[in-house]
C-alpha cells in the first residue's frame, strides 16, 4: 500500500511532500514502517501524468507518464514566436 508521496526536484527542494494516516483498528500509527521507493527522472525528461490504482480503500499502485521533449520542434516553436 501506499501511506505517501515525495517529489523532490534535482536541488533537493521537495515539490510535494504528503503522508497519509496508517491507522487501523489493530495497530497504532506504524511510523517506523516506512519505506520510500525512489525513482529517478532520467536527465531531460519530464514527469507528464501518472496513473494509479486503488482497491477503494487504499492505493495500491502508481505509475508515472514521462517524456523526453523533443529539441527540434521546440526550437521551431522559438522561431516562430
Amino acid at each position: 500500500m501506499i501511506y505517501g508521496l515525495r517529489i523532490v526536484d534535482s536541488a533537493g527542494s521537495k515539490l510535494v511532500d504528503e503522508n497519509w494516516n496508517k491507522f487501523t483498528s489493530l495497530s497504532t500509527f506504524l511510523d517506523d514502517d516506512n519505506v520510500w521507493r525512489h525513482l529517478k527522472v532520467p536527465l531531460g525528461c519530464e514527469i507528464i501524468g501518472c496513473h494509479g490504482s486503488t482497491d477503494g480503500q487504499y492505493i495500491r499502485s502508481l505509475g508515472w507518464l514521462i517524456w523526453q521533449p523533443n529539441p527540434g520542434a521546440s526550437s521551431e516553436s522559438k522561431d516562430r514566436t
